[in-house]
């Protein structure tokens, strides 16, 4: 069976694509691993044979709305996993109101759930639609457990006290601007789906600024306190990353980056310093503290929910003593309360989610017949396509067309190379005892197909 898989952040989702990948080709299904525009040319010249088409949400524009009833009219079926999550989320009526729909629904076979958390509330919110909705958990989830820990070990850190920063600043401190992004929600519908998400969007952008100075001032505050700790401040991957290198001060015992997955850095960190971010679940699961700091109240209960994993600290000092707490080896950890939060967020982290999922698509493919892509044909379409889009950026970057919005260049699914991801792959196989071999094809720099020898 064909098994496409939609990736939009390859920092984010490529390395659980990688695992659902390898354990569905070992059972016999070709996998493709694209980006939107790739898999929207090759549905519109009728290159992509009926098999599942799996992607990272549901609803966002009506670009998407059309795409994916175009993938129902050529006979796919449909399945979802939000990669947003909610998980930071005490509250998930904004995300089910703007990120699902019952007319989206209506075109989706199954949408798979994180947790109790949003599979009974996506249940409660669409009763009409109940039957498809499974609570599997994620692929990325799989990836956070002490399971795949030696498949980040390339990358772990030679400092036996390595203090973490995790930023959450995409909104106020990304490529795109804020006033681009209320209106790119405002014309996407997310306004007109949950009525007072604007406000609350209003409020998180404001607090927002006050917090990343909030942030500055620490990080440059304990990296002189601690100068025989190694701090890695990690923004998020649609963070620019000069503003962080104008702003903290230049220090020997300091790194700013975000290369690669998330994991990479937790590896080899003795705490996690976060606000409102869903990689405090990362380290929960990995039984590795974390800091969650909350200079100030806030007026919305976004990230409520992820700082509660996390000793919470309302200003530097308290930081810096829980940090010489931790490092001292006093356990100062709620496990009961983490331990509440994780069962009622994520599915059984002790079970691979990512085999439930697989299960489920054999199930919906029994009516599937498989048949073959041509290769070839996808390879000289893509190939065009990317062509033109070479022509596109620099007719842009000569003209240096900063206000030019008819062309956007997709930076959050990197360049694929083929020894990286072999490497990875044969990493997984070690992990999971897989002594199948598989075909790896980079077709383009932006598409991957994986299957079984």
């Amino acid at each position: 069976m064909n098994i496409y898989i939609l990736t939009e952040i390859t920092k984010r989702e490529l390395d659980s694509n990688l695992l659902i990948a390898i354990l569905a080709a070992n059972k016999g299904h070709e996998i493709f691993i694209s980006n939107m525009t790739n898999f929207e040319l090759l549905l519109k010249k009728k290159l992509l044979n009926p098999g599942i088409f799996h992607t990272k949400s549901l609803v966002h524009d009506d670009r998407k709305r059309i795409f994916h009833s175009n993938l129902k009219s050529s006979n796919m079926i449909l399945t979802s996993l939000d990669e947003e999550n909610g998980l930071v989320r005490k509250d998930l009526s904004p995300d089910i109101d703007m990120r699902f729909s019952s007319k989206d629904l209506a075109l989706s076979d199954t949408i798979f759930c994180w947790g109790k958390h949003d599979y009974q509330s996506l249940k409660k919110a669409y009763p009409d639609h109940k039957k498809k909705f499974q609570l599997t958990g994620s692929p990325r989830v799989d990836m956070w457990t002490k399971k795949f820990s030696n498949y980040w070990y390339k990358n772990k850190s030679n400092y036996k006290n390595t203090l973490l920063f995790s930023m959450n600043f995409g909104i106020i401190n990304g490529f795109n601007p804020v006033r681009n992004i209320f209106k790119q929600y405002e014309k996407s519908g997310y306004f007109k789906r949950h009525e007072n998400y604007k406000n609350l969007l209003k409020i998180y952008v404001k607090e927002s600024r006050l917090l990343i100075k909030e942030f500055i001032t620490l990080i440059n505050y304990l990296t002189d306190k601690f100068d025989n700790y190694q701090f890695i401040v990690r923004p998020h991957p649609k963070e620019k990353l000069f503003i962080w290198k104008n702003k903290l001060k230049k220090r020997k015992n300091l790194i700013i980056r975000n290369s690669g997955n998330f994991n990479k850095e937790l590896i080899s960190a003795k705490l996690v310093i976060h606000n409102g971010s869903t990689t405090a679940f990362q380290a929960a699961v990995n039984k590795i503290p974390v800091l969650s700091f909350v200079p100030f109240k806030s007026k919305i209960s976004w990230g409520e929910i992820s700082n509660n994993l996390g000793l919470l600290c309302d200003d530097k000092k308290k930081v810096e003593l829980n940090i010489r707490n931790i490092f001292n080896n006093k356990n100062l950890i709620n496990k009961k309360k983490i331990s509440k939060i994780l069962n009622y967020k994520l599915a059984s982290t002790r079970n691979i989610s990512t085999f439930k999922i697989i299960s489920i698509w054999s199930k919906l493919g029994k009516k599937i017949k498989k048949v073959k892509n041509n290769y070839f044909a996808i390879s000289c379409y893509i190939y065009f396509l990317e062509q033109i889009n070479l022509i596109k950026r620099f007719i842009f970057k000569t003209l240096n067309l900063k206000k030019n919005v008819n062309y956007k260049y997709d930076t959050k699914f990197e360049e694929l190379k083929l020894s990286e991801i072999t490497y990875k792959i044969e990493s997984l196989k070690k992990i999971l005892g897989i002594k199948s071999n598989f075909r790896i094809i980079v077709l383009s720099k932006k598409f991957l197909i994986i299957k079984k020898i």
